[in-house]
């Protein structure tokens, strides 16, 4: 693993060597020192080179030169970055041949593998630049940094009460913010962002380089998540020397925390201090450790060096993996993003060198974006091409859709929603788009646009991308409207709309490859296309925001609708047009969505609060809406969260409050429910990223399995996964079949009556009203929400329409928190937004639109942090398509340094240095002796 910790503190910098890094090991009372070193070209530059010693290293964390104690950056601020600790921790099963193995080969392998890591991002170092009017950052290619060599973790104290450490070889890398700028020839603050910002690729890099060494030493390798373990240790026996982590999960699970990040905050409260266990000689420590093995897991560890084999594909294979997985939900990736992906696949088998030939591949395209380098394939901007060619190859070919230049209209609409429907119903091209925002009245003014087509001869046939979206698209008066997937795979219906015209709505949720699967059939049958939609809001999942690609690129007539219906209250309504309108800039802010934000704060639709209160807070306010009169019926109440995590916690605090009320019943059952892992095709067809109990259910027949058919993972053989069948027989998953289903974890759901559901997969019922079985069961959406009435004695689910969900049936949650990607296309009397820090990662502006204009009556907005919240929603969620990436112009590839590069910057840093010493600068004589010296 890497770990990146910044320091602002100089005293906290300055302990931490004094009473940590400078120690020869926390724990070992006769471990022989490992002193730390000092590495990198800037260190050379200033005279660093072997030991580090407490007056060097206290200069630095000063910001003073280490020889000449001047200042060395230009500022020295009170809260200014001192330095970055860069960790790097061995896989266990690493630490474990090494003290308990007597393998002392590891050592070095580790501090190269450390040392050609830091290497790689020395190279990557930039420092800023704001002289001259510019802002904007340099490459710099050098940094300041020592290394400093441990091997045990932090003191666990066991149920006997004895406190010890864990085996752990690990390395701090500490890079002081310091960077010489060759162009300004003076040391300025270094950049870091960009290296922490690939944080992942540096510690896939890691792990690759290590594992290569001991691959050379002859272990075996085998992938083990994100990082590797040694073959023929059992992860068990690793588990035995990972107490922290136990502790840490254990905790994490009593808090309900999930979040990786919040993971390793919990990890540092949770900590004992230093000094909790007292200083033990090796050969005693070792012996602790050897207690805790069985005979066969210590000759397991001293025999992992011979015998054993890496299990990783090569750089090639490794590389077919990163593109299936990168380019599957995205159109261009971070270059680095897919050298991870292939480094990680590729552990212990192919080395970083390797894996980075595969990409100059004659079907990846590269490119620099604002700097940084972007991979897309040939591929996937054929994909964007031949859907653009289709639009505009389409323009003005066609009689006028509505059959003439004065189609019938129905006077009842808007002066906007006549204008647009004469667009519709005057073009002559084979697509038109009604571009509509939230809440404009897309759908009355698409009934009547639908009327005059019909009256012109032809026939409309409506779609959506989801069975949720089909039934308002039915309710709305479309009765024989389907989704875009039944239409794409059902040759009979396609044949019925033989030159009549297609509908689809909420078209921005359909990926590239999907609109040209759609358009394709349209020219098939020669049929004509209404596309509707809004690319401001939600994108699908799978790769290319399809609507905005064809607006920007493909010359798609547009008929607009941006006078907002669905808001009663006139600010809550202006609010919601600004945010809508994006970047447009408005009169007295950047943009328009910045100053439909603080429309919202000002109308005190923005609630501050912290901890459990906001989320009681919420969870009041729902169940008091909700609780209003309206007519007959009562105000809809809808909270929506842009992650699972936050809305768990909400989704808590709401079912107490309604259960304190009498609302919800106190009798409730816990459910078996199905969690949808999103693995991709790549990931579903690789055996190495199952684990056991975790099920599979078929969409589509594949050998041996039918659709609908749903199995449990009982473990991995090789390179086959192993599943129980419903008949109770062990048979092997079809891999190579991975788009024919979807794989899930398993989580329980408690359910009383009064509890909202939401289902998460599409299905039927155990039996309808009418007591037929099976499929002639209802239907059930994915996405609807339905009340629960009660619990029949079979455990099934009762409905309040009448329906009732077998327990086994798996595709439910509970409905009163969705996230916004669920809440697209829904409308209530008042939206709540639960949007607090640990949410903001998940933030931005698409998201908080949808949120936002679902209420027609109000918005109320809860955070903790208000200042940090405004600036998480403004970035835009859109994906950048790869006719984007190519209107840039190319950029030639950086390459990280040969031999000979890398002597000659070495060479350099020498020459600089020569040329700063003989400055005629009036110095000191003891300066000048320092200075030789040094």
């Amino acid at each position: 693993m890497l770990f990146i910790t910044p320091t602002t503190d100089t005293k906290q910098a300055k302990d931490y060597f004094t009473r940590g890094l400078s120690q020869p090991d926390y724990y070992f009372a006769d471990a022989p020192e490992i002193a730390g070193q000092w590495h990198g070209l800037a260190a050379e530059l200033l005279g660093l080179t072997g030991t580090v010693d407490q007056e060097r290293y206290f200069a630095l964390c000063d910001n003073l030169h280490p020889v000449t104690k001047e200042p060395l950056t230009p500022i020295t601020r009170g809260n200014r970055r001192v330095l970055y600790d860069f960790t790097f921790d061995a896989p266990k099963s690493v630490s474990l041949v090494y003290e308990l193995g007597g393998d002392e080969r590891i050592m070095p392998a580790l501090r190269k593998a450390v040392a050609d890591t830091m290497s790689e991002m020395e190279a990557a170092m930039m420092t800023r630049v704001r002289k001259g009017g510019k802002f904007e950052d340099r490459a710099s290619g050098n940094m300041v940094w020592a290394e400093f060599i441990h091997r045990t973790t932090r003191p666990v104290t066991d149920d006997a009460g004895v406190s010890l450490p864990d085996p752990q070889l690990h390395c701090h890398a500490v890079a002081f913010n310091c960077s010489y700028d060759t162009v300004e020839d003076r040391f300025k603050a270094g950049e870091f962002s960009n290296l922490v910002a690939n944080k992942g690729y540096y510690q896939a890099a890691f792990h690759s380089r290590l594992a290569q060494n001991l691959a050379a030493l002859g272990y075996g390798i085998e992938r083990d998540g994100n990082s590797f373990a040694l073959a023929g240790i059992d992860k068990a026996t690793a588990e035995k020397f990972s107490r922290r982590t136990e502790i840490i999960e254990q905790e994490a699970e009593r808090l309900g925390i999930t979040d990786a990040k919040a993971k390793g905050d919990l990890g540092r409260k949770t900590r004992e201090g230093k000094d909790a266990a007292p200083a033990m000689s090796v050969p005693e420590l070792r012996r602790e450790w050897m207690k805790r093995l069985s005979d066969g897991e210590r000759d397991a560890i001293t025999g992992a060096r011979t015998g054993q084999r890496s299990t990783s594909p090569d750089a090639t294979r490794a590389m077919d993996y990163a593109i299936s997985h990168c380019f599957e939900r995205a159109s261009a990736v971070p270059e680095r993003d897919v050298l991870k992906t292939a480094l990680i696949q590729s552990v212990g088998t192919a080395s970083v060198e390797d894996v980075r030939r595969e990409m100059s591949r004659d079907n990846i395209i590269r490119r620099k974006r604002l700097g940084l380098g972007y991979v897309t394939t040939k591929e996937v901007l054929g994909e964007e091409r031949a859907m653009t060619a289709f639009v505009r190859d389409g323009r003005g070919k066609f009689r006028m859709l509505g059959g003439s230049y004065e189609p019938h209209i129905d006077a009842a609409l808007s002066k906007e929603q006549r204008e647009a429907a004469q667009i519709i119903l005057t073009s002559r091209d084979r697509a038109v788009l009604l571009k509509g925002g939230a809440g404009t009245g897309k759908t009355r003014m698409l009934q009547a646009t639908v009327k005059a087509i019909e009256a012109g001869g032809r026939q409309v046939f409506a779609f959506a991308p989801s069975a949720d979206a089909v039934s308002v698209l039915q309710s709305e008066g479309f009765a024989n409207a389907a989704t875009v997937e039944r239409f794409l795979i059902d040759p009979e219906m396609q044949k019925r709309t033989r030159g009549q015209v297609l509908l689809v709505d909420e078209s921005g949720l359909l990926s590239v490859k999907d609109m040209n699967r759609f358009f394709d059939v349209a020219l098939a049958q020669n049929a004509r296309i209404v596309l509707a939609g809004d690319s401001a809001q939600h994108h699908g999942v799978i790769r290319g925001d399809a609507l905005r690609i064809l607006e920007r690129n493909a010359g798609l007539k547009v008929a607009t609708l941006k006078e907002i219906r669905r808001q009663t209250d006139a600010g809550y309504r202006e609010a919601v047009k600004a945010i809508s309108e994006g970047d447009t800039p408005s009169r007295n802010a950047p943009t328009r969505f910045e100053e439909g934000v603080r429309m919202l704060d000002g109308m005190g639709a923005v609630i501050e609060s912290t901890g459990e209160n906001r989320h009681r807070q919420i969870a009041a306010d729902y169940a008091a809406v909700t609780l209003q009169r309206k007519g007959k019926d009562f105000k809809t109440a809808l909270v929506v969260s842009p992650t699972h995590r936050e809305a768990d916690k909400v989704t808590a605090a709401i079912r107490e409050e309604l259960r304190a009320q009498g609302r919800i019943g106190k009798t409730e059952r816990e459910f078996t429910t199905l969690r949808p892992l999103n693995f991709t095709e790549a990931q579903r067809a690789d055996a190495r990223d199952y684990q056991p109990g975790q099920v599979v259910q078929f969409h589509q027949n594949a050998r041996g399995f039918k659709r609908g058919e749903r199995v449990t993972v009982t473990g991995m053989d090789g390179a086959d996964v192993q599943v129980r069948s419903t008949a109770g027989r062990t048979v092997s998953l079809p891999l190579n079949e991975a788009k024919k289903f979807q794989v899930y974890a398993t989580q329980t759901l408690p359910v009383a009556a009064g509890d909202k559901l939401r289902i998460t997969m599409n299905g039927f019922t155990r039996e309808t009203r009418r007591g037929l079985l099976g499929k002639g069961g209802d239907r059930l959406n994915n996405g609807s929400i339905y009340e629960v009435a009660g619990l029949t004695k079979a455990g099934d689910i009762r409905l309040t329409n009448g329906f009732t969900v077998q327990k086994d049936y798996g595709g439910l949650t509970h409905g009163f928190v969705v996230t916004s990607h669920a809440s697209q296309g829904k409308t209530v009397d008042v939206s709540l937004i639960a949007l607090g820090s640990e949410s903001f990662a998940a933030a931005n502006r698409e998201q908080l639109y949808v949120s936002a204009s679902r209420g027609r009556e109000a918005v109320r907005l809860y955070t903790d942090d208000k200042a940090s919240m405004f600036d998480a929603v403004k970035a835009s969620a859109a994906r950048l398509s790869a006719s984007e990436l190519l209107e840039e112009k190319p950029a030639a590839h950086a390459k990280r340094p040969g031999l000979m590069q890398r002597l000659f910057q070495m060479h350099r840093v020498q020459q600089l240095y020569s040329a700063w010493r003989g400055r005629g600068v009036e110095r000191g004589a003891k300066d000048r002796e320092a200075i030789d010296r040094g």
